[in-house]
């Protein structure tokens, strides 16, 4: 992923850290917090910042890692989650934020993060999974006959039974389960 990728507003990403370490304290006082994807790390120092967590990061933009790690102090790992090599039971949050749909293999991924959760922590996983995400890529099918390449970068769309059934396979239970809604969907 180029530099211009990773063009987010610090204060917002900061914030929204802010937001997570009320909402992962109010669980569990401290803990050890993961974010596979962090980008630059901006999310998870606003959470290191506000909370007794401590914080790592897992990301696979060189440039971005690097700025997590030189800038802000962060312990970000540069890469795939299964390249990090995370002891077994690691954390007790790991957060998966539109990642899924960028790896080539997600039940590895799932299966890696399985692995590295401690027992009675938590997975949060987000995905683009609604008709406004998937929309270009059914033109270019129903046009081409072929599949499109995504601009985001995205190579894949779950439905929310297919979740499941990886979630299943990666030896994961679903705790809870909500979607962005419409409104959220309008926004891209």
């Amino acid at each position: 992923y180029s530099g211009e990728y990773f063009n987010f507003v610090r204060r917002l990403q900061e914030g929204g850290g802010y937001a997570e370490a009320r909402r992962v304290s109010a669980w569990k006082r401290e803990g050890r917090y993961l974010d596979v994807g962090c980008a630059t790390g901006f999310f998870i120092k606003g959470l290191r910042d506000n909370s007794r967590w401590s914080v790592q990061g897992v990301e696979f933009g060189e440039d971005a890692s690097r700025y997590a790690q030189e800038k802000l102090g962060l312990d970000v790992r540069q890469g795939s989650l299964e390249g990090a090599r995370f002891s077994d039971s690691s954390f007790d949050w790991i957060r998966l934020n539109n990642v899924l749909e960028h790896v080539p293999d997600p039940l590895s991924l799932l299966r890696e993060a399985s692995r590295i959760l401690a027992p009675g922590g938590r997975i949060e996983l987000a995905v683009p999974n609604g008709l406004s995400d998937r929309r270009g890529y059914l033109n270019f099918w129903k046009e081409k006959g072929k599949r499109a390449a995504s601009k985001d970068g995205h190579i894949w769309f779950f439905s929310a039974d297919s979740l499941k059934h990886l979630s299943a396979k990666a030896g994961l239970r679903i705790h809870r389960a909500a979607s962005a809604g419409l409104k959220g969907g309008l926004r891209p």
